[in-house]
């Protein structure tokens, strides 16, 4: 079996055509034999068997090589398959370059989304400190700087004209406030000559000044104005407050306090008691329900936040000294202070 150089198809070496597209079989070699007889007197020419191009050469004749009809081998067909190969490609760069751009522009917008979300989160904490409470905000500064904690300033305890950051509580005897002169209970108007009339403008000022620098400031005190100068410290640190053990801290035993004006016959003002524990210091000390303390260990008590921090500051089992009064009475109690359990 072969089979057909035309078509592919099956035949027998036999067959002289193919029995599918009827192309001639390729001849054998004894097919290109020339069996008539040899005539040396034949003319050649292109009526010759072996058309013009026959030649005889030292008397022998020499056929043109064998060149197959055209029919046996059909000219293959004209094909676009270069054009439909560079079309092909053509749309595939046209098809990876959209893609490219689609994933440039993903890219672009997720770069920009990013970056909006970041200035979106950095423009949200700065308004979260803005809006913050100012008393979280800003009672850094006062306590590092000047060394007291700020409290709220109401305006029915105080005249109208009167604005400026309320002393609650000093950090301690050693601090700015407290070696400048400040007493719990006044009210910071001025600050290097600048006015403070809220948390905001001491940052303000604080931003202009140094630490350890030393600068005028101006307090409300019980009706008058006092001129005093502090040293500023450091606003970014905190002030050293020692680990003080709970039995190492003193203990008068009165459970509640509250801020009072005024001691009879003056604009000044105290604490009063509101209760006494049982047989606590404060108890056996003849200290009552009602009392207002204005004074404890020869410091002045003008602040519930005072008063609590001068009691903790004592030694246990110290003598102190407790002036107060009792309805218009001015009574001085001397007491052994206990310790905290």
């Amino acid at each position: 079996m072969m089979n057909c150089q035309s078509c592919g198809a099956e035949k027998h070496e036999h067959d002289r055509f193919c029995s599918v597209c009827g192309v001639p079989n390729t001849t054998s070699v004894g097919d290109l034999v020339d069996t008539r007889r040899f005539n040396p007197q034949a003319t050649y020419g292109p009526q010759s068997p072996f058309g013009a191009t026959a030649q005889r050469t030292s008397g022998e004749l020499n056929p043109p090589f064998y060149v197959p009809p055209a029919s046996a081998y059909p000219a293959p067909q004209t094909s676009n398959s270069v054009y439909q190969t560079a079309s092909l490609r053509k749309s595939f760069f046209r098809r990876k370059a959209l893609w490219l751009t689609l994933l440039w522009l993903v890219s672009l917008i997720a770069v920009f989304g990013i970056g909006i979300g970041a200035r979106e989160m950095r423009a949200r904490r700065n308004r979260d400190v803005v809006e913050a409470p100012r008393n979280r905000v800003f009672r850094d500064d006062a306590q590092n700087a000047l060394g007291f904690q700020p409290g709220s300033l109401r305006d029915a305890d105080y005249p109208a004209e009167i604005k400026g950051l309320f002393v609650n509580s000093l950090n301690n005897k050693e601090s700015p406030a407290a070696l400048a002169g400040i007493q719990a209970g006044d009210v910071v108007t001025e600050l290097n000559g600048q006015p403070i009339r809220n948390n905001g403008e001491l940052s303000k000022v604080l931003d202009q000044l140094k630490p350890l620098t030393e600068v005028p400031v101006k307090v409300y005190r019980e009706g008058e104005e006092i001129a005093l100068r502090i040293k500023i410290a450091d606003r970014a640190f905190k002030p050293l407050q020692p680990s003080v053990e709970p039995r190492e801290q003193g203990y008068l035993g009165v459970n509640n306090t509250t801020r009072r004006c005024c001691i009879p016959g003056t604009q000044k003002w105290g604490v009063e008691i509101q209760g006494v524990g049982e047989n606590g210091p404060a108890d056996l000390a003849g200290i009552r329900a009602g009392d207002l303390i204005i004074e404890f260990d020869g410091a002045a008590v003008r602040t519930a936040g005072e008063f609590n921090r001068l009691i903790r500051a004592a030694t246990p089992r110290s003598k102190v000294i407790v002036i107060l009064y009792r309805g218009s009475e001015l009574k001085k109690i001397e007491l052994t202070l206990g310790y905290r359990t």
